[in-house]
C-alpha cells in the first residue's frame, strides 16, 4: 500500500471511511503515479480525501470540481459546478484550464442518469 495512505491511516486510526477505501485509493494513486509527469494538471471531479493525498504524493496541484463556492485550497483550486447539469451542454463550464488527468474517485455512483 502506498506510504502516504499508510501514514494517513496511522494518523486517523478511527476513520472507517479511509480504512474502507484504502486499497482503492492505493490502486488509484499507483495508476496516477505511473502516468503523471511534473507540471501536468490534475482535476478530481468532486472532492474527497484522495485529492489531498494525490497532491501530497505527487507534489502537484490537484484541482476539484463540484458543489460549493469557488476558492483556493491547500492543494489547488475548487471550481463550482453542479454535476447534475453535466448532461446539459449549455450549462458546461468553458472557462476551466486543460487537464491531463481527470479523476472520478468519489462521484460516479452519485450522478443522475439522463
Amino acid at each position: 500500500m502506498q506510504k502516504i495512505i499508510r501514514q494517513k491511516l496511522s494518523l486517523e486510526p478511527k476513520n472507517g471511511y479511509l480504512h474502507y477505501h484504502a486499497r482503492r485509493y492505493a490502486s488509484l494513486l499507483a495508476s496516477l503515479e505511473q502516468r503523471y509527469e511534473p507540471g501536468q494538471r490534475v482535476l478530481e471531479i468532486g472532492r474527497s480525501p484522495f485529492s489531498a493525498m494525490a497532491a501530497e504524493h505527487l507534489g502537484a496541484h490537484v484541482d476539484t470540481l463540484g458543489f460549493g463556492e469557488e476558492h483556493e485550497t491547500r492543494h489547488g483550486r475548487h471550481w463550482c459546478f453542479d454535476l447534475n447539469h453535466s448532461t446539459r451542454k449549455k450549462k458546461w463550464r468553458a472557462d476551466l484550464p486543460v487537464y491531463q488527468h481527470i479523476l472520478f474517485a468519489e462521484v460516479v455512483e452519485h450522478l443522475l442518469a439522463p
